[in-house]
């Protein structure tokens, strides 16, 4: 039996464009492996219905039961290829799972069943039905998989049958049975987790033999980024040229038609947006690695916390929550459960002594135990962490009279304390010149930090802000910095602040070492590739500094709801004009995002982007749309070294069908439909849980497996199998 197909959408996948075969883009590259992997999707609302699908037909071929017709084996699944996780990341993120198949004989059908474990540590029961392969049924093959939640971390004491689990869902795949459409398939996806409310998705596919056309209607419920609930149903149609869908609320079970809004799409014309890349050696073709930001969550006071850890500091989901000298360290875990401790520091140290384009400072944090040379001038204040009334660290008070003691003769010695010291990795004042942070030398950073919210002076590490003319406003300046140079002359400053966000962060493995962020990367191209891989006009002029260039384009067209595209950074525009971008398009930066263990760490580019909540009317949140998108092979030159050149290479594509303008919608006239009759889909056939049996079956009936059990590790068949 062979291995199930990548379901499609709507369109057909766009290939990326042929490139000339260059020493990087040669066989055996990274550069040539990773093009040849490229993913390429429409972004369409009516992708929520089928993602289940394709995520399952996935899990089925990357688990081989193909190759285990009678048998039990283990496997591994990457939850991310498979679009179990973020489709946005690129780290390797493994489900594991203990299988069972049998079949009878090659005429009947094959029946699995599957003991899955996510990364998140969820347990899963899964039935399987393999009725026809790809070979004998074109493309997808016939078969159904269905599932039910055994037991969650989150719920650590229940489990579930598939009569009371929370979380229940199935996909069949088969023939359509309309002797008007020969050959026809049919998709059925529906996915469900309930708990105070329910959280829906379904949905019907209905496709021509050769893909060519489809139809399709689905249902969702769920709450947006408020919490506030809704219920929504999308129907669309299409031929070979064109696509038409139209999207209404569910108000007590029925279709609001009142509220229905359509549009009418073009399927050979698309608007492209790139998400993520990866830089290569010119030379080479080989992958230029980098280490990225990462998402976390903690635990405080039995509180669970969601936070972003990156080279600008740590985001947290508590406003509440910040940096304590009395407990500096917070243990975090990755979305790999591997364990750090977050050590958070009041002040902020910078590298001034790096060549930078459009940072005066690139973030940095020196070695433990760095000694470091404060000279005073007019210009810098050396600042002490003793004297004869004032001693850091500095309050409140003293920082609002501007009385903090700063060294007005010869030269003042500073040193950063270790991650072993009762205050990690915070500057100290080295009074007596020793080189060691002895008793009674202070940290130099504050004792308190703000809170917009407080209207007291209560708690020891809060400050807070006067009234003026109706707003809150700090009356002086509390920010303070002092240059300092370590024995070979490299430059930084300490940045004294009192945010939250100005502060310095650490994370530590359970080796005892560092996480490291690569710093971002100063490229610069000479952006005449105006004809980069996103459509529209574009033209561009020099400011009047001649520093920036103007980048004009045609982003895609008009938005019925209004409002169109929200204005980002320095882009601003309208529905008749398009949008007018100062960019500095002649040195490109880029910033890197990935997983700690530095797997497939990939970077975006730094530019503008514009947002938008509605797909031109279809109220779906699609995310971002990149101004810029150079084309694969774009020779980019490190602004800091002439002689490294790179070619940057998009790992994923997303295209947004154009939508017609209004004079020409009729070209969806054939497929354009008034009722749901006309579309030949009604309310009906929107799948519901009891159109399939879930799996009857529970996880204490897993087959046992030893160390000699075949293991198949994402598609790969291992020993003994």
């Amino acid at each position: 039996m062979k291995l199930l197909k990548k379901l499609a959408i709507l369109t057909c996948l766009i290939s990326p464009n042929a490139l000339i075969a260059q020493g990087y883009d040669v066989e055996g590259t990274d550069y040539y492996k990773a093009k040849a992997s490229t993913q390429i999707w429409l972004e369409d609302a009516s992708n929520l219905y089928i993602e289940m699908a394709k995520a399952f037909a996935c899990i089925i071929a990357d688990s081989r039961t193909d190759a285990t017709p009678n048998g039990v084996w283990k496997t591994l699944i990457d939850e991310t290829k498979c679009g179990l996780g973020d489709s946005r990341s690129q780290a390797l993120v493994l489900g594991s799972g203990i299988n069972q198949s049998s079949r009878a004989s090659n005429e009947t059908p094959q029946e699995g069943s599957i003991w899955f474990t996510s990364a998140d540590g969820n347990k899963y029961v899964v039935s399987v039905v393999l009725h026809e392969s790809a070979e004998d049924f074109a493309p997808y093959g016939r078969w159904n998989f269905a599932y039910y939640m055994y037991s969650s971390p989150g719920m650590p004491d229940e489990t579930f049958t598939a009569d009371d689990s929370p979380a229940t869902g199935f996909v069949l795949v088969g023939k359509d049975t309309d002797p008007q459409n020969p050959g026809g398939i049919v998709i059925e996806n529906y996915e469900r987790f309930e708990d105070d409310q329910l959280d829906s998705v379904r949905g019907k596919f209905v496709f021509s033999a050769d893909l060519s056309t489809a139809k399709f209607i689905g249902r969702d419920q769920s709450f947006d980024n408020f919490g506030n609930p809704y219920d929504k149903g999308q129907a669309g149609r299409t031929n070979e040229d064109n696509y038409y869908q139209v999207s209404a609320n569910f108000v007590e079970g029925e279709l609001d038609v009142s509220s229905a809004t359509d549009a009418c799409f073009a399927r050979n014309s698309s608007w492209k947006t790139g998400y993520q890349a990866a830089l290569y050696d010119y030379t080479t073709g080989q992958e230029i690695p980098f280490t990225g930001a990462f998402n976390f969550t903690a635990t405080v006071e039995e509180t669970s916390l969601r936070g972003y850890f990156s080279q600008w500091g740590i985001w947290l989901n508590d406003e509440d929550l910040h940096p304590d000298p009395s407990s500096p360290t917070l243990e975090i875990f990755d979305d790999s459960n591997d364990s750090f401790d977050l050590i958070w520091t009041s002040g902020e140290l910078l590298d001034s002594s790096r060549a930078s384009v459009l940072s005066s400072s690139d973030y940095l944090n020196a070695a433990a135990g760095t000694s470091f040379v404060c000279t005073p001038s007019d210009t810098n204040d050396c600042l002490l962490g003793s004297g004869s009334s004032i001693n850091a660290p500095f309050t409140y008070s003293e920082a609002k009279a501007d009385s903090i003691e700063v060294s007005t003769n010869g030269t003042e010695l500073y040193i950063l304390s270790n991650v072993d010291h009762a205050e990690p990795l915070n500057l100290f004042h080295d009074a007596n010149r020793n080189g060691e942070i002895d008793s009674g030398e202070k940290p130099i950073r504050y004792d308190f930090f703000v809170d917009w919210d407080r209207d007291s002076e209560a708690d020891k590490y809060y400050s807070y802000s006067t009234e003026a003319n109706g707003e809150r406003e700090y009356d002086f300046n509390l920010d303070k910095e002092m240059s300092l140079t370590d024995s070979e002359g490299n430059v930084f400053t300490w940045n004294l602040n009192y945010h939250r966000w100005n502060h310095n962060y650490v994370a530590i493995n359970e080796d005892g070492n560092k996480y490291e962020i690569s710093p971002p990367l100063y490229l610069e191209k000479d952006y005449s590739f105006l004809n980069d891989d996103v459509n529209g006009s574009r033209s561009r002029q020099e400011d009047e500094d001649g520093e920036y260039w103007a980048l004009s384009f045609d982003s895609p067209r008009n938005n019925p709801m209004g409002g169109y595209f929200d204005e980002v950074g320095n882009c601003e525009g309208s529905d008749d004009d398009g949008y007018i971008c100062e960019i500095d398009l002649d040195n490109l930066t880029y910033n890197y995002s990935g997983d700690p263990d530095n797997t497939n760490t990939v970077f975006q580019f730094n530019g503008q982007s514009l947002h938008s909540q509605y797909y031109w009317g279809l109220e779906t949140n699609l995310g971002y749309i990149n101004v810029l998108n150079p084309k694969n092979g774009t020779i980019l030159t490190d602004i800091n070294d002439a002689d490294k050149q790179y070619v940057i290479l998009n790992k994923e594509m997303g295209n947004y069908l154009d939508r017609l303008d209004e004079g020409d919608e009729a070209a969806c006239n054939d497929i354009s439909f008034d009722t749901l009759a006309e579309l030949g889909l009604g309310l009906s056939d929107i799948p519901d849980e009891g159109d399939y049996t879930l799996p009857q079956f529970s996880w204490t009936d897993q087959p046992a497996v030893t160390s000699d059990t075949c293991e198949v590790v994402i598609g790969k068949l291992g020993e003994g199998c």
